[in-house]
């Protein structure tokens, strides 16, 4: 994805930021909303404690966000209740966002479960094309992981007893659950694209 010199400086203050501003750009990518609409959709998708979210950091999110031309405000009416200030995500934001994400999806060394359900949650935010490549990345990544911990293990056996493998053991039990339902969410979306 090309980012101009300007959007790169953005976007390297955005991934300076914390998991809030990616979930309320993702949020914002799905529709425009006041700051009250954002905190109702951030506590029903249980996302406080996936991302350690502080409702407090929303509103000084939004304002950095609008600082850094990520989103745009306007004042508007909303049936009998007074004006508020409605967001919405811009092009830049659009492009930091999915920048971000591809980012996030990038496990490095050690895959999560609150990674991955976090991002997850947003793969509606992209193509699907390009959602399924971001999990066939993922997917990679978690396979490499639970690799090395099963070397870990056949190492750690002769030299250890049983109760110091067994947080490995479920560690790999949980990057076989991972794998199975990224290649079931791929599988998905490829058969949701070839019937479109």
């Amino acid at each position: 994805m090309f980012l101009s010199p300007k959007d790169k400086v953005l976007f390297e203050k955005l991934k300076a930021e914390n998991k809030t501003s990616l979930i309320i750009l993702c949020l914002l990518s799905e529709k425009e909303a006041h700051g009250y609409e954002l905190k109702k959709r951030i506590i029903q998708c249980d996302l406080l404690e996936w991302a350690n979210i502080k409702i407090s950091s929303i509103y000084p999110t939004l304002n950095k966000l609008v600082s850094m031309g990520a989103i745009v405000g306007h004042q508007e009416k909303r049936g009998n209740n007074p004006e508020c200030k409605v967001f919405k995500i811009t092009k830049n934001g659009k492009k930091m966002l999915q920048k971000a994400f591809k980012e996030h999806f990038k496990t490095g060394s050690k895959p999560s479960i609150p990674k991955f359900l976090i991002g997850s949650h947003f793969l509606g935010c992209f193509k699907n094309k390009e959602s399924i490549s971001m999990l066939a990345d993922l997917n990679k990544d978690m396979a490499e992981y639970k690799e090395k911990l099963i070397m870990k293990i056949e190492k750690l056996k002769n030299e250890t007893d049983y109760f110091h493998l067994l947080p490995i053991e479920i560690e790999i039990e949980i990057m076989d659950v991972l794998l199975r339902k990224t290649n079931e969410i791929m599988k998905n979306m490829n058969q949701y694209i070839h019937k479109a």
